[in-house]
């Protein structure tokens, strides 16, 4: 085959490629920047997004900062959320922190989609650590909205890092994305 033939039979190929995935009934969200958490055992505290850190999104109403499915449908969810409490402590020392993904935070369809748990102790206390959502499939319906939050869990006996500017949601090292969110339907 003449090297001008491969390159367009390539190219083609390419196109193709590219217009099957981006058709893709998708969403995507990351976060490169980093997140405060406030020491607060009492209340839960919400993982936010902007409209800069959608990398895609083929499916959702995204606007004031909240993820809302557009369509009646079932879809596959996952993602991440990396956390470090930043404090140095003693041997005998802990804190608990979990993450929920929750589908209509507050009202009375609410229901907890994925629910995680780190335990930090002594060596650990100032290493980020991931909350890791694998894949999983839900129905939602029109206008149900997915929202992330943290609780520090008052078993804890030390507080986390309280300086105003140091981000506990934060970059593990060697990743540049800080949480994430991914959400495509489930075509049947």
């Amino acid at each position: 085959m003449k090297p001008i033939h491969k390159n367009i039979f390539n190219l083609f190929f390419l196109f193709i490629g590219v217009l099957t995935f981006a058709q893709q009934p998708s969403f995507y969200i990351r976060s490169l920047r980093s997140i405060s958490m406030q020491q607060d055992t009492v209340n839960w505290q919400a993982v936010t997004f902007k409209d800069v850190d959608i990398v895609y999104n083929k499916i959702i109403d995204f606007s004031n900062q909240t993820i809302k499915i557009d369509q009646k449908g079932t879809y596959e969810v996952n993602g991440f959320v990396n956390i470090n409490p930043g404090v140095f402590g003693k041997s005998n020392d802990s804190i608990q922190i979990a993450v929920y993904w929750i589908k209509n935070f507050g009202l009375p369809s609410q229901e907890t989609l994925y629910e995680a748990h780190q335990s930090y102790s002594y060596g650990n206390f100032d290493v980020a650590r991931s909350f890791v959502f694998p894949p999983k499939e839900f129905t939602f319906q029109q206008n149900d909205e997915i929202t992330i939050w943290t609780h520090i869990l008052p078993t804890s006996t030390i507080p986390i890092n309280n300086n105003k500017n140091y981000h506990q949601i934060n970059k593990p090292t060697g990743l540049p994305q800080i949480a994430a969110l991914r959400i495509a339907e489930v075509l049947k």
